[in-house]
């Protein structure tokens, strides 16, 4: 398995390159500003959470394109063909994929330890918005994967992308017509997270990764099942 892991790499590496630049240039916005400006804790924990979401849509668009170079008859048939074949190529793809969630979330942790030293600020609210971001990745991946496996890349992400624009419309709609003085401010918004989960964090909150590991590890079973079915939607 780990032969496969090493051929995700390789596979990708041309992928990377985007990855890094983008990453740079979200990078540069969380530990700079802090240096060059004097800015309040807020807006540091603000500028935080929007770069950490610019990487992790920038690792999320890299992940769902993981499995297109091995939709083919060819490998299928390879791989059914070894031992335990389907099992190590499909953990193969969902440990890559943690792989770069959990990559994410340590740069990001880094350098908010930098943009924390440099402001002096306490960036507590920043670390529970990524540890956040992560599990909703993870949410994702578990989701998504089986369609993916089932239906192959294009035909699973229209499914996903029709079931996420619904969403997205839905939330539109609200934001454009729904009553939004409940959230009051940004500057509101985030002191409220400060003061909530700072201390007590509710344990609910923390059973969220035990939650999204073990769905995690149910769609990776799921997608053992499918993944002979989705054989039929491979090219040669």
């Amino acid at each position: 398995m780990f032969g496969l892991i090493y051929k995700e790499l390789l596979a990708n590496k041309k992928q990377f390159i985007p990855i890094l630049i983008i990453t740079a240039f979200a990078s540069f916005f969380m530990a700079i500003p802090p240096i060059v400006s004097d800015m309040e804790e807020w807006e540091v924990n603000l500028t935080l959470c929007f770069s950490s979401i610019i990487i992790a849509l920038v690792v999320e668009m890299f992940q769902q394109g993981i499995f297109e170079y091995d939709e083919r008859k060819v490998w299928q048939a390879f791989i059914c063909s070894t031992s335990d074949g389907i099992k190590k190529q499909i953990s193969s793809k969902y440990i890559f994929n943690l792989f770069l969630s959990s990559m994410m979330m340590c740069w990001c942790t880094f350098l908010f330890y930098i943009a924390a030293a440099i402001s002096n600020h306490n960036v507590t609210i920043s670390g529970f918005v990524l540890q956040l971001i992560v599990l909703i990745q993870i949410f994702f991946r578990a989701f998504e994967t089986p369609f993916i496996i089932r239906f192959g890349s294009k035909k699973g992400n229209i499914i996903r992308m029709v079931i996420m624009s619904t969403i997205v419309l839905i939330v539109l709609i609200y934001a454009l017509f729904g009553d939004l003085s409940i959230f009051g401010s940004v500057e509101d918004l985030i002191k409220w997270f400060q003061e909530t989960f700072s201390d007590n964090i509710p344990m609910i909150i923390r059973l969220t990764p035990a939650v999204a590991l073990f769905l995690y590890w149910v769609s990776y079973k799921i997608s053992c099942v499918l993944y002979l079915k989705g054989g039929e939607s491979y090219d040669k």
